[in-house]
């Protein structure tokens, strides 16, 4: 990260809206729904970047396939 980003960065680590800004950010690509895994595949995402963490968090999200409706 350049210099000139990081007080962004922290900026957009400090905002108190940063939950919704990453669920809505993640609607905006077509994921519809998913409010939960967005959030907890982005705190796997960014946990190799954390110091205190030996291992990066794993995840495994499990779904089940729905059956459109023919008409």
């Amino acid at each position: 990260m350049t210099p000139e980003l990081e007080p962004q960065a922290l900026a957009l680590l400090g905002a108190p809206d940063l939950a919704e800004r990453l669920v809505r950010d993640v609607a905006a690509i077509g994921v519809v729904g998913e409010d939960g895994n967005a959030l907890v595949g982005y705190l796997a995402a960014v946990s190799h970047k954390l110091d205190k963490l030996d291992k990066p968090i794993a995840t495994l999200i499990q779904s089940t396939v729905r059956r459109a409706k023919a008409r």
